[in-house]
């Protein structure tokens, strides 16, 4: 899944970026849904983005939950769903996402 090419500005956008691809690895079309292809903002507000997830798993609206909380804390993703309803697969990249943006 590649990044949005203004992604690239800045050290903390690309290791965001590269934590946002990593949670999103699964589902390539939600980064595209989620950012603005052409410049350094989310497509459609945080608030509109979760009202479109009807439809979608337990496991993906965690996921971009958690993708606006590591771009803006938009998200409010809970710890208890991140533990209750993501996959182990889902769940051990999230922590892994977490570990790389403490160490920015």
């Amino acid at each position: 899944m590649a990044a949005p090419k203004w992604m690239n500005n800045n050290f903390y956008d690309q290791k965001r970026c590269q934590c946002i691809i990593l949670i999103l690895k699964n589902y390539p079309n939600i980064l595209e849904f989620m950012f603005d292809k052409n410049s350094p903002k989310l497509s459609m507000s945080a608030e509109k983005i979760l009202s479109e997830t009807s439809g979608l798993s337990s496991d993906e609206k965690v996921l971009i939950k958690i993708a606006l909380d590591l771009w803006d804390g938009s998200g409010n993703a809970s710890y208890i769903s991140l533990v209750n309803l993501l996959s182990e697969d889902n769940y051990q990249r999230v922590i892994q996402a977490t570990s790389m943006m403490r160490n920015i």
